[in-house]
């Protein structure tokens, strides 16, 4: 039988455990072995060689870089107050405050094009094309 989890170990205090690395689920962290402070949780879950501070969340969720969240694979839907999400970011119950400072949200166009949405000070709407990222 594969292991299940396995964590390295850097204190444990008052039943909190506090881990540098964590793997946790069946088959997680089978290409990730050597590197530090990743997390990878849920079956099948990991992060390719080479990467630090990353996290893939959910079955099958794979982190390709470092300083990284992942939640799930390109199936999953993620849900902030909603029980079943209807697309891949379903947020219901509050509103989505974005601070950027002069940066926005980037769109890309059914024809491949990147604009940029973003906001002025008097509350008008701007869209800027940019590289897609």
């Amino acid at each position: 039988m594969a292991k299940s989890w396995q964590s390295h170990l850097t204190k444990v205090r008052s039943r909190v455990l506090i881990c540098t690395t964590l793997f946790a689920g069946e088959g997680a962290e089978s290409l990730n072995t050597l590197e530090s402070n990743n997390k990878f949780i849920g079956a099948g879950s990991n992060g390719v060689a080479g990467i630090s501070n990353a996290t893939a969340l959910g079955y099958q969720a794979t982190v390709s870089q470092s300083n990284s969240l992942v939640l799930g694979n390109n199936n999953v839907s993620v849900g902030i107050g909603v029980l079943a999400p209807k697309s891949k970011l379903h947020v219901t119950g509050g509103r989505i405050y974005v601070e950027a400072n002069g940066m926005g949200v980037i769109l890309k166009s059914p024809g491949g094009s990147c604009y940029e949405l973003t906001v002025t000070s008097a509350g008008t709407l701007l869209t800027t094309p940019l590289v897609c990222p």
